[in-house]
């Protein structure tokens, strides 16, 4: 296990959490190109310019249906696995009918608690699922940071989940573990909606047979999306799963 500290200089909270990711996205941005060195196409930053920090943004615990409980998730993150940045996503469906949305609440303070600047950021987010009641599963999507929970009765469709998205005060969102070879988990074959364009940022990449096709689907229809690999942990070793 590295030390903790070594990669850990200049975290800030915003600024670093996805600074990795926005690296990528920048790539899928109109008008930003890379090439080889004899193409004509100028570098998307200078050697040097951009900070490389290590964290996961897809995590679950004893508020959906993983282990332990949040403050456990983020110090474990932080201490044990070493990581500069790190998303608890429980099930937005648990969270909305659990409690009140109570927990929602606590998930946030934890993650503003847990964050210190040049050390570590905890990031507060929530996996929307279909609500449980949509009649078609289009696939899951993490929402980071964001002040509420979405109206469950309104996101049971995607142009619904689109629309809240949308209208929602936040940060940025993600697509979860699209399935290429499945008629579900690719949110109507990538559809292109151009507003929620403006908060969908991600899009995990991890297997490449199955979720590197859908990636390249999005971009064709028209997203801006950085390809990210995240753990989907519902256990209790945060950003030490193999």
């Amino acid at each position: 296990m590295r030390s903790s500290k070594a990669h850990r200089r200049g975290v800030h909270p915003i600024r670093g959490m996805f600074l990795v990711s926005l690296t990528f996205f920048l790539l899928a941005l109109p008008g930003v190109h890379t090439g080889d060195p004899g193409g004509g196409f100028p570098p998307v930053c200078r050697e040097g310019a951009f900070q490389v920090y290590y964290g996961t943004l897809h995590a679950h615990t004893y508020f959906s249906d993983g282990e332990r409980f949040p403050a456990e998730a983020f110090v474990y993150a932080r201490d044990k696995a070493g990581l500069d940045f790190f998303a608890v996503t429980d099930h937005m469906e648990q969270l909305y009918y659990g409690r009140g949305g109570s927990e929602w609440s606590r998930l946030r303070q934890l993650a503003r608690d847990v964050t210190e600047p040049g050390v570590f950021v905890g990031i507060a987010g929530y996996e929307w699922g279909n609500g449980y009641k949509g009649p078609i599963p289009y696939g899951h999507c993490n929402l980071f940071e964001f002040e509420d929970l979405l109206d469950i009765a309104k996101t049971v469709t995607l142009d619904g989940f689109y629309r809240e998205l949308v209208r929602a005060r936040g940060s940025l969102a993600k697509f979860n573990h699209p399935n290429y070879k499945a008629w579900t988990n690719n949110w109507n074959e990538m559809e292109y909606h151009a507003e929620a364009d403006r908060k969908m940022a991600l899009i995990r990449v991890e297997f490449p047979d199955l979720e590197e096709p859908v990636f390249r689907m999005a971009l064709d229809k028209g997203w801006h999306l950085a390809p990210v690999s995240s753990q989907d942990n519902h256990h209790a070793d945060w950003g030490t799963k193999n």
